[in-house]
């Protein structure tokens, strides 16, 4: 995988990543820049990385963005939902539930996360957070969400 113009053989780290090995199966071959950031990700992961260090991207192999042809390859699934209910747990803690339209496979394991993006103030806003249940096949989603003070989406989250 590349992350900021490096290329990383993560192969054997698979197993090993705390948020399971879909994730770097997912990305596998591409950039992760956008995706390792938003996550926001330990000083460790960061040293750690070092370890599947194997060099630099060549940018000579890179088309133009004119000549390149879009393709989807996050296989990120999008779904719009609703805030249905938001239960107080402690002076700046709530769980929030969130009601989609239809029913979904979730594909989660206890300890992953999902990303919530908004466009916030004409900028696309991107936090990890993690279901407090594992429905496989759900319709709603339970996340327990601090709100901060100069947080922007928990912010966002809290209106």
């Amino acid at each position: 995988m590349i992350y900021k113009n490096k290329v990383y053989d993560v192969t054997k780290f698979v197993q090993e990543h705390p948020g399971g090995p879909a994730y770097i199966i997912d990305y596998a071959g591409n950039d992760i820049s956008t995706a390792y950031d938003d996550v926001g990700h330990s000083e460790y992961s960061a040293e750690l990385m070092l370890e599947y260090y194997v060099g630099e991207v060549d940018r000579s192999d890179i088309l133009d963005e004119e000549d390149s042809v879009p393709t989807d390859t996050t296989k990120k699934w999008l779904h719009a939902a609703k805030l249905t209910k938001k239960v107080k747990m402690s002076h700046n803690s709530y769980i929030f539930t969130y009601k989609f339209k239809e029913e979904f496979n979730l594909d989660l394991i206890p300890g992953q996360h999902i990303s919530f993006v908004a466009d916030i103030d004409g900028k696309s806003v991107s936090r990890p957070y993690t279901p407090i249940e594992c429905r496989p096949v759900t319709s709603e989603l339970d996340c327990l969400i601090k709100i901060y003070p100069e947080g922007v989406m928990s912010q966002y989250l809290d209106k």
